[in-house]
């Protein structure tokens, strides 16, 4: 079955790993366990947590015990950073072309007018506007 908000996986892993990680509120987690949780593979989700780090949004335990928590609290994390740090800098298009306009007209035209871009906009402010924080408080992914 199609859908029509895709995200990439290591994207949504990125995020689904971070709300867990915050639900767990300083416990390490181990990298096999989200990939378990997911159902997701082990080295794709221990890259996507490799880059969280880099990023400076997770840190590394190594070890037996090892795994991962938050480099810094919930509050002061933003779904946009975490986003960002798997995908980049997030460019809006006015065209599901992406990089070209309907029909070649210079002024980007589009058979949907300008909804495209104003759902990414959209969508783009509530992931720089919404705190790790606060989904975390909502989620249930604490369960897992």
């Amino acid at each position: 079955m199609a859908t029509l908000f895709k995200f990439s996986e290591a994207a949504s892993l990125a995020l689904h790993a971070m709300v867990l990680i915050a639900v767990k509120d300083g416990e390490v987690v181990k990298a096999r366990e989200m990939s378990a949780a997911f159902k997701a593979s082990g080295a794709h989700m221990s890259k996507v947590c490799q880059r969280l780090t880099r990023s400076g949004l997770l840190s590394a335990h190594r070890g037996v015990t090892g795994g991962f928590t938050l480099a810094r609290a919930a509050s002061r994390i933003r779904l946009y950073e975490i986003y960002e740090a798997i995908e980049g800098k997030v460019v809006l298009s006015p065209c599901l072309f992406r990089n070209r306009s309907c029909g070649g007209k210079p002024k980007h035209d589009c058979i949907f007018g300008r909804r495209i871009m104003s759902y990414e906009e959209d969508f783009l402010r509530y992931l720089k506007q919404t705190k790790l924080s606060v989904v975390a408080a909502t989620s249930d992914l604490g369960a897992l």
